[in-house]
């Protein structure tokens, strides 16, 4: 798909050393944080204080990482904007595969609405910082392999966003209704707004990718 069919000769100790760089130096160095603040200043400061102002940093690396990557490679993708849509296309029916298969097998085996959401996002999503992290080490940051893994991010936001609105709907078609909001919920009926104590695990994931919707709803 990106390579065009040209044969790519890649060692297993490059990618081994950018998983252990990306995963374990974060891993060791988080470790040691927790362990290190909470020991120096409490829990309680920890995870009030300290998690709530560092956590935005994550997002910014990775917004700062698409930033650079796509500035330079603007012209590229521009060049060959038909190479993004093959990248997009699998993506986008992998997200629907991912997430219809799983929620549909939740169905059948009786598991609550809840917990058939929660799952089909977890199948749906992907850890496409760990993979933007490897093309780059990899491939380096201007590889068309780095470029197509920047990508992704820019697909899953919208494509499960779109998804939170499908799961309401379905949640009347396939539950009845039970254990939580309807679509009215988030306004698209035109019905008053409110939420209920079960609209939790689709609106949770409205509120992570930005959904203006959700904004409206109460505790």
């Amino acid at each position: 798909m990106v390579s065009r069919g040209a044969g790519i000769g890649l060692s297993f100790w490059p990618v081994a050393k950018s998983v252990l760089l990306f995963l374990g130096v974060p891993l060791v160095a988080g470790v040691i944080t927790r362990y290190a603040l909470i020991a120096a200043a409490g829990r309680r400061w920890f995870e009030q204080r300290f998690l709530p102002f560092f956590g935005p940093f994550a997002l910014l690396g990775l917004l700062w990482t698409i930033f650079v990557m796509f500035s330079s490679q603007a012209q590229a993708i521009l060049d060959d904007i038909v190479g993004v849509v093959r990248v997009a296309a699998p993506m986008l029916l992998y997200f629907g595969v991912m997430f219809f298969s799983t929620l549909w097998v939740s169905r059948r085996q009786g598991v609550s609405y809840r917990q058939s959401v929660t799952q089909a996002f977890t199948a749906a999503g992907n850890n496409f910082e760990l993979a933007i992290a490897i093309a780059v080490a990899t491939f380096g940051i201007l590889s068309k392999e780095a470029l197509a893994a920047t990508i992704g991010p820019l697909i899953e936001v919208p494509a499960l966003l779109a998804l939170v609105y499908v799961s309401l709907w379905l949640k009347q078609l396939w539950w009845g209704g039970e254990d939580g909001a309807t679509l009215a919920s988030l306004g698209v009926s035109g019905e008053p707004r409110g939420t209920s104590a079960g609209c939790d695990v689709a609106m949770g994931c409205a509120n992570k990718y930005g959904s203006a919707p959700a904004a409206g709803t109460s505790a």
